[in-house]
């Protein structure tokens, strides 16, 4: 978890360059997504990506872990079963 933000502090669950969304996908899953530049965050993206404290953070990863697409075989098991 990263803290992020202008004269504010704020948290994202982030991995390899990526921040996981607070919306799930259609499927109901949550994914990590490319990480936009600080210049192009605007309050949309920081409502979707950021989280207030820490312990929001760790409490969003704690109640969605089981549909949290985060690790590599997750990701590809995801697409394989979307695909059979």
């Amino acid at each position: 978890m990263n803290s992020y933000g202008k004269n504010r502090e704020r948290w994202s669950i982030s991995k390899s360059g990526r921040c996981l969304g607070k919306s799930p996908n259609d499927d109901g899953y949550f994914t990590f997504t490319f990480e936009s530049s600080p210049s192009s965050r605007d309050d949309v993206y920081y409502q979707e990506y950021r989280f207030n404290t820490a312990a929001e953070a760790y409490q969003f990863w704690n109640d969605n872990r089981s549909r949290i697409i985060a690790t590599q075989i997750e990701i590809i098991n995801y697409y394989r079963n979307k695909v059979s």
